[in-house]
């Protein structure tokens, strides 16, 4: 359930699978393992797209239900940029 939601919500921002796995710090191939239901995220990377996109209900974002976001992609983009020229990237 949550590869059909990574998918979802990539699309809902308009991301290709590059631009969303520049956001959240994994390679392609391990995206495409969670969208197709091959692999879930482990809880470091989990964490990493619930804060990014700022999701609301984490239950139903990992399980399959309806879920919320708030965070627009700008505000994403300049958050890390914030955050990358700081050095706080981790």
């Amino acid at each position: 359930m949550v590869g059909k939601n990574i998918i979802k919500l990539r699309e809902s921002f308009g991301l290709t699978k590059m631009e969303f796995c520049d956001i959240i710090g994994v390679n392609r191939r391990t995206l495409e393992r969670w969208e197709s239901g091959e692999r879930v995220p482990d809880l470091k990377r989990a964490r990493v797209i619930i804060d990014k996109f700022y999701i609301v209900d984490v239950y139903g974002f990992m399980f399959g239900r309806r879920y919320e976001y708030k965070r627009s992609l700008t505000k994403i983009k300049k958050y890390d940029a914030k955050r990358t020229s700081r050095g706080t990237v981790q």
